[in-house]
């Protein structure tokens, strides 16, 4: 199951405290989860996708803890971070023991693949010492300067990310674009 964070969440950390957060945040999960269950679909996996700022990573981390603890006890939890986040030499010690990993985002970034920058990001996140994917994107969209984005060259990273032994696989972001031909060479 994924949860997606509108980026219009991100106003909270000005006006409610962790706690608050956590507990408004877990009542509509267990809500959700309701509803999932009575659908008869079993989840056990949850990522939570939210961009979240760097300075409230911390804070964030405790959200997370919160939410894992409860409602999200018993099921594997995955987050997404962006680059930015893997800069932080501190982003493992946040969720490390909290989330099963992350995905690291790699689309959106406005960095085409590169053998290096890919090389870059795989030491980055293995740095962090926690199972991460990688996060790419299918779809296209054109830019405010008239070029289009190159999200689906990340399809050919994965070749790269295999030699972290925290590499756990690709995940893919379809946005109504086909994409499972793209992941022929990670079989």
């Amino acid at each position: 199951m994924i949860v997606r964070f509108d980026d219009s969440f991100s106003k909270v950390w000005n006006s409610q405290t962790d706690s608050a957060i956590a507990n408004a945040t877990a009542n509509v999960l267990r809500d959700l989860l309701a509803a999932v269950q009575r659908s008869g679909v079993t989840v056990s996996e949850v990522q939570l996708g939210y961009d979240c700022p760097e300075p409230v990573l911390g804070r964030w981390s405790r959200v997370v803890s919160k939410l894992v603890a409860d409602p999200l006890a018993g099921r594997k939890v995955w987050l997404t971070s962006v680059v930015a986040h893997v800069r932080h030499r501190e982003y493992g010690e946040l969720f490390r023991g909290v989330a099963a990993g992350h995905i690291l985002k790699v689309f959106d970034t406005g960095e085409p693949l590169s053998l290096p920058y890919a090389r870059q990001l795989e030491r980055l996140a293995s740095r962090q010492r926690m199972p991460f994917r990688l996060g790419v994107a299918a779809f296209e969209r054109r830019l405010a300067n008239g070029d289009t984005t190159s999200h689906q060259s990340w399809f050919d990273a994965p070749h790269v990310m295999r030699g972290s032994r925290w590499y756990r696989g690709v995940w893919v972001f379809p946005g109504g674009a086909p994409w499972a031909h793209r992941l022929e060479k990670e079989r």
